[in-house]
């Protein structure tokens, strides 16, 4: 992360966006490490029951789903790119960032439900296999 910022400073110290540019990093990449910190508590609830105890499906919500994918995938893959590249050319108003971040998490949403999918579903030489549900993920 640091190495992004030292990045900023020694390429676009000058331009009026700079600061704007560091913000926006900086809040995506809290906001990054609190959806990690979700997820991993949301793991941790869930891979605590015994074999012996049925699965907690309610836990498994698409109020967490959107959350978790928010905040681990949509915001630093989709968002932060559009974003960071609107403040570039001068569109700073905040309540454009609002829409364009609402209509990345619609993005986001499919693209990860599709991951999800095929790593349930299908099989792709693109994508891993992957054991969420197992590993108490909270997935599509």
């Amino acid at each position: 992360q640091s190495f992004v910022f030292r990045l900023f400073e020694l390429h676009f110290h000058e331009e009026t966006y700079h600061e704007r540019l560091v913000d926006i990093f900086q809040d995506v990449a809290y906001r990054t490490r609190l959806g990690h910190v979700l997820e991993s508590l949301l793991k941790k609830n869930t891979s605590e029951q015994s074999a012996d105890v049925a699965f907690d499906f309610s836990k498994f919500t698409m109020e967490r789903y959107s959350h978790v994918v928010k905040h681990t995938h949509t915001l630093c893959a989709i968002y932060l790119p559009v974003v960071s590249s609107l403040s570039t050319v001068g569109v700073t108003e905040e309540a454009v960032h609002g829409k364009v971040e609402t209509f990345c998490d619609f993005i986001g949403e499919y693209v990860q439900a599709k991951k999800d999918y095929i790593r349930c579903f299908g099989s792709s030489e693109s994508e891993k296999e992957g054991s969420d549900i197992n590993d108490g993920r909270c997935t599509w």
